[in-house]
Protein backbone atom coordinates (compact mmCIF):
# COMPACT_ATOMS: atom_id res chain seq x y z
CA UNK A 1 0.00 0.00 0.00
CA UNK A 2 1.34 3.61 -0.91
CA UNK A 3 0.97 6.44 1.43
CA UNK A 4 0.12 9.71 -0.84
CA UNK A 5 -0.02 13.30 -0.01
CA UNK A 6 -2.96 15.86 -1.26
CA UNK A 7 -2.17 19.38 -1.22
CA UNK A 8 -0.47 22.89 -1.83
CA UNK A 9 3.21 23.46 -3.00
CA UNK A 10 4.52 23.26 0.28
CA UNK A 11 2.67 20.03 1.58
CA UNK A 12 3.50 17.97 -0.71
CA UNK A 13 7.24 19.30 -0.73
CA UNK A 14 7.51 18.32 3.43
CA UNK A 15 6.23 15.03 2.67
CA UNK A 16 7.98 14.37 -0.68
CA UNK A 17 11.45 14.56 1.87
CA UNK A 18 10.23 11.51 3.45
CA UNK A 19 9.84 9.69 0.19
CA UNK A 20 5.80 10.39 0.12
CA UNK A 21 4.46 11.08 -3.29
CA UNK A 22 2.70 14.17 -3.67
CA UNK A 23 -0.55 15.65 -5.44
CA UNK A 24 -0.77 19.13 -6.09
CA UNK A 25 -4.61 20.24 -6.71
CA UNK A 26 -5.13 24.41 -7.20
CA UNK A 27 -8.31 24.64 -8.32
CA UNK A 28 -11.28 26.00 -6.36
CA UNK A 29 -13.39 24.59 -8.86
CA UNK A 30 -15.72 22.05 -7.25
CA UNK A 31 -15.96 19.90 -10.34
CA UNK A 32 -12.82 19.99 -11.11
CA UNK A 33 -11.50 19.37 -7.48
CA UNK A 34 -13.70 16.19 -7.86
CA UNK A 35 -12.36 14.97 -11.16
CA UNK A 36 -8.68 15.21 -9.98
CA UNK A 37 -9.47 13.85 -6.78
CA UNK A 38 -11.09 11.07 -8.52
CA UNK A 39 -8.35 10.31 -10.79
CA UNK A 40 -5.75 9.95 -7.73
CA UNK A 41 -8.53 7.79 -6.35
CA UNK A 42 -8.05 5.25 -9.22
CA UNK A 43 -4.98 4.14 -8.19
CA UNK A 44 -5.97 0.77 -5.78
CA UNK A 45 -2.13 0.87 -4.09
CA UNK A 46 -2.98 4.08 -2.08
CA UNK A 47 -3.94 3.65 1.08
CA UNK A 48 -3.32 6.09 3.25
CA UNK A 49 -4.15 9.99 1.94
CA UNK A 50 -2.60 12.51 4.04
CA UNK A 51 -4.90 15.74 2.65
CA UNK A 52 -4.71 19.31 3.38
CA UNK A 53 -7.56 20.22 5.60
CA UNK A 54 -8.44 23.27 3.28
CA UNK A 55 -9.87 20.73 1.16
CA UNK A 56 -12.09 18.96 3.22
CA UNK A 57 -13.47 22.24 4.90
CA UNK A 58 -14.21 23.52 1.47
CA UNK A 59 -15.77 20.26 -0.06
CA UNK A 60 -17.22 18.72 3.12
CA UNK A 61 -20.50 16.90 1.31
CA UNK A 62 -17.19 15.06 -1.03
CA UNK A 63 -15.72 13.87 1.50
CA UNK A 64 -18.25 12.59 3.90
CA UNK A 65 -18.90 10.16 1.48
CA UNK A 66 -15.28 9.29 1.09
CA UNK A 67 -14.75 8.87 4.62
CA UNK A 68 -17.11 6.10 5.14
CA UNK A 69 -15.20 3.67 2.47
CA UNK A 70 -12.39 1.70 4.55
CA UNK A 71 -9.86 2.13 2.06
CA UNK A 72 -7.93 4.76 1.54
CA UNK A 73 -8.12 6.09 4.61
CA UNK A 74 -8.22 9.87 4.44
CA UNK A 75 -6.77 11.71 6.99
CA UNK A 76 -6.21 15.92 7.09
CA UNK A 77 -3.29 17.77 8.06
CA UNK A 78 -3.42 21.72 9.16
CA UNK A 79 -2.51 24.12 6.30
CA UNK A 80 0.37 26.83 6.80
CA UNK A 81 -2.66 28.55 8.26
CA UNK A 82 -3.89 25.87 10.12
CA UNK A 83 -7.62 25.61 11.69
CA UNK A 84 -7.54 22.64 13.55
CA UNK A 85 -7.21 22.31 16.97
CA UNK A 86 -3.85 21.43 18.60
CA UNK A 87 -4.99 17.86 19.83
CA UNK A 88 -6.65 17.08 16.84
CA UNK A 89 -4.18 14.47 16.16
CA UNK A 90 -3.88 12.55 19.65
CA UNK A 91 -8.12 12.57 19.55
CA UNK A 92 -8.11 11.77 15.91
CA UNK A 93 -6.20 8.30 17.05
CA UNK A 94 -8.10 7.80 20.29
CA UNK A 95 -10.66 7.73 17.61
CA UNK A 96 -9.75 5.45 15.38
CA UNK A 97 -8.89 2.62 17.45
CA UNK A 98 -11.72 2.96 19.45
CA UNK A 99 -10.52 4.49 22.58
CA UNK A 100 -13.47 7.27 21.98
Amino acid sequence: MKIVSVGDEHLNLMFGLIGITGYEITTNDEDEFKEQFNEILRDKDIGLIIMSEKFLIRFKDFFRTLKTRKTPIIIEVPDIKGLLEFDYFQKFIQKYIGLI
